[in-house]
């Protein structure tokens, strides 16, 4: 017999150590505590946010659903952040990750989440209506990019400083982070160790003794790449100033970044000097409340790239059984999603799957589905940033 229920604050050493055992070698020696110390952690808690399945008092796996707030523009989505999702070897094949599954999805329709976000093989959490979706522009730059641009030249001046838990920086990266219009909510007291997730190393970007820009960057030793995991500019420097002051100081001198399509500016500088530019889905998304995220994409895409005034109705079918019909708007320069009650002027009905791909996805295929929505609304700019995701 399978008992489902929540961890205790005093259990998390055993939630590690059940993590540890189920990835094995596909995670670094030191474990998750490593990859993902703003859950595991020196200075991490467990309140309640895993999902712990015993076995004759035996713990055989869990599954992590921290929850996280979502502010786009004036409109806040509550998110959960799937992850952690292990098993046991020996306790394999007795359906301990469907109880697990199907108990975190039972509980965030019933605590009224409006999406959830997962990595992972994409077929596996399909069950479960998680599709691949959201949207990430991946550029990457070389040293050519670099000299041609004079890059190395425009950034004389910029300092790139590591930065740890005492650093007089962090204070004022933070603040940075608290000012962009689209971000998760991230806690002062956490925000160090949310930027050491998936091994990142985060520094400073410093100007005339003052932050200009914070970076979480992996930077493999002897190489000359760098990965960037994170960016936030001030109004003092650009992206590609950054870039070149990455090359003085660290002597990196090619590497890549992936930037939410909503970041224009930050997109518009990159597309200038950087040498490729891919579009990608990164994550798997359950959207649980399709209207309040809807309203809340919408509104964001229509800030940064005006959309035609119309309207259209949906109606979603989903895997449980229930429907969705949302009636969207765009009037006088505003966006606006309206759950209705039934279908009045169906535009198209589409299934949760299809649904998230078709509005949520970039895709060059023809769509019936998108070809009868308004023209130039969709693909959302839907985004979980990487360090927040588990």
């Amino acid at each position: 017999m399978i008992e489902i229920r929540r961890n205790r604050p005093e259990e998390l050493q055993d939630i590690i150590r059940c993590a540890n055992s189920a990835f094995g070698n596909s995670i670094p020696a030191e474990g998750f505590s490593l990859v993902l110390p703003k859950l595991y952690g020196s200075r991490a808690k467990a309140p309640g946010n895993h999902l712990l399945a015993f076995e004759e008092g035996k713990l055989e796996g869990l599954l992590l659903v921290e929850p996280m707030k979502l502010k786009v523009l004036d409109r806040e989505l509550k998110v959960a952040a799937i992850g952690t999702v292990s098993v046991l070897p020996d306790a394999r094949k007795k359906g301990i990750m469907k109880l697990l599954m199907e108990e975190a999805l039972k509980e965030m329709k019933e605590q009224g989440y409006d999406l959830a976000v997962l990595t992972g093989q994409r077929q596996r959490y399909a069950y479960w209506g998680f599709e691949c979706c959201g949207m990430d522009a991946n550029f990457s730059w070389e040293e050519a990019n670099l000299r041609h641009c004079g890059l190395a030249a425009s950034a004389q001046g910029l300092e790139i400083l590591p930065m740890d838990e005492n650093s007089e920086w962090l204070p004022a990266a933070w603040q940075l982070w608290e000012e962009q219009p689209v971000r998760t909510r991230r806690e002062k007291e956490r925000f160090y160790d949310i930027l050491l997730t998936w091994r990142g190393r985060p520094y400073a970007c410093v100007k005339d003794g003052k932050l200009a820009a914070y970076l979480v960057m992996d930077v493999p030793e002897g190489g000359t790449g760098v990965r960037i995991l994170e960016m936030v500019c001030s109004k003092t420097v650009t992206a590609p100033q950054v870039l070149g002051a990455i090359q003085n100081c660290l002597k990196r001198s090619r590497g890549s970044i992936a930037v939410a399509p909503y970041r224009q500016k930050t997109m518009g500088e990159l597309e200038e000097v950087c040498e490729t530019l891919q579009y990608s889905s990164p994550n798997h998304m359950l959207i649980l409340h399709f209207g309040r995220v809807l309203e809340a994409m919408l509104r964001l895409k229509n800030s940064y790239q005006p959309l035609q005034e119309n309207s259209a109705v949906l109606k979603i079918l989903k895997r449980d059984g229930s429907e969705e019909t949302v009636r969207l708007s765009v009037k006088g320069g505003d966006a606006r999603a309206e759950n209705l009650r039934g279908a009045e002027n169906l535009t198209v009905q589409m299934t949760d799957l299809e649904a998230t791909r078709v509005l949520f996805r970039p895709s060059l295929f023809r769509n019936e589905a998108v070809e009868a929505l308004p023209a130039g609304w969709f693909p959302l700019p839907l985004h979980v940033d990487e360090l927040d995701c588990c």
